[in-house]
């Protein structure tokens, strides 16, 4: 993975997060693409890579200002809630209150 400087978190408009992306589907589709090489393997060796393969995703998540909510989710927080993507999706679709969680998440349009 690429090394990252990290920036603090922000407030995203759905634009700016619909803007940010693909460069997360990006890192996000490497990412995938590298843990099932490794995984083919099925060492122990593997296993640490893929450990490394996902702290390195969510470093490089957090470093674009975005949140990680689990593995292949990712917050766009808005200040009242967040924009939720969640790897394959194709666009940015989803949205949830902070009262409602992620449960509660519903599609923007």
């Amino acid at each position: 993975m690429r090394s990252v400087r990290p920036v603090p978190p922000r407030r995203f408009s759905y634009a700016d997060a619909r803007a940010l992306l693909p460069a997360i589907r990006e890192l996000t589709r490497e990412a995938q693409d590298h843990l099932a090489r490794l995984g083919a393997q099925g060492t122990e060796a593997a296993m640490e890579q893929a450990q490394t393969v996902v702290e390195d995703w969510i470093s490089a998540v957090t470093a674009l200002g975005a949140g990680v909510k689990g593995m292949w989710t990712v917050d766009f927080d808005t200040g009242a809630g967040c924009y939720c993507w969640q790897y394959p999706e194709s666009d940015l679709i989803y949205y949830y209150s902070y009262e409602d969680g992620f449960a509660g998440r519903v599609r923007v349009h």
